[in-house]
């Protein structure tokens, strides 16, 4: 019976200490959840009260990043077009960054950058075009707040920088992404812009549709 007795005691006292503790370890947990509550509250509060204030496009800093490899045909066109966009934006820098061009890349912007003082051109000794990018963004970290990313051998609409600060500063967004329409000049081109613009060649990306963008009007730029 001694036995009994101490395994009933023994489970008398093991209720008792859940009776007693239960409640203490129950309102811990309530006040950790409480704590998590109010945390949560307190970062939403933030978050609304965090009223974006991005400038308006005549007051940004911007700075064009466009990478190239041998792109000599197209690469003046792209920067007197891209150039005009000073008149709208007082604040614009554009920097071509070089993956180590053979043909006359380099002689044309450097011809380009003398009329255009706001025209530079470094190097970029990883060749590809993530690393250019990531050249421009560290080398004009402190001195433009707004960068844009253009090819050597596309075309433009007019205000196109403009249009992109514009859209930042009405929709407070971080990032603009455009529609961009593959065209061609030869067969070849062609057929490459065609699969370029389906989901076979873009991985279904939203921004290459295949469908015209609003920028062209719908105009066929082949």
């Amino acid at each position: 019976m001694r036995s009994n007795g101490a395994n009933v005691g023994s489970l008398t006292g093991l209720i008792q200490q859940l009776i007693v503790y239960q409640p203490f370890g129950y309102s811990r947990y309530s006040a950790g959840k409480n704590k998590k509550r109010e945390r949560e509250r307190e970062r939403e509060r933030e978050r609304e009260s965090d009223v974006r204030c991005f400038p308006p496009p005549s007051s940004c800093q911007v700075v064009i990043a466009i990478p190239t490899l041998n792109e000599a045909e197209t690469i003046e066109a792209v920067l007197r077009k891209l150039s005009l966009e000073r008149q709208n934006v007082p604040g614009l820098e554009i920097v071509v960054v070089d993956g180590g061009s053979l043909d006359r890349t380099i002689s044309i912007v450097e011809r380009v950058s003398a009329e255009f003082p706001f025209v530079h051109i470094v190097q970029n000794p990883k060749r590809i075009q993530s690393a250019a990018i990531n050249v421009v963004a560290r080398a004009w970290a402190g001195n433009a707040n707004v960068l844009v990313r253009c090819d050597a051998h596309s075309v433009y609409p007019e205000k196109y920088v403009a249009r992109l600060l514009e859209t930042m500063h009405q929709t407070e967004a971080d990032s603009v992404v455009v529609p961009m329409d593959s065209v061609g000049r030869n067969c070849v081109q062609k057929a490459v812009a065609w699969v370029s613009d389906t989901p076979v060649g873009s991985g279904g990306a939203g921004h290459r549709g295949g469908l015209p963008s609003q920028c062209y009007g719908g105009k066929d730029l082949s």
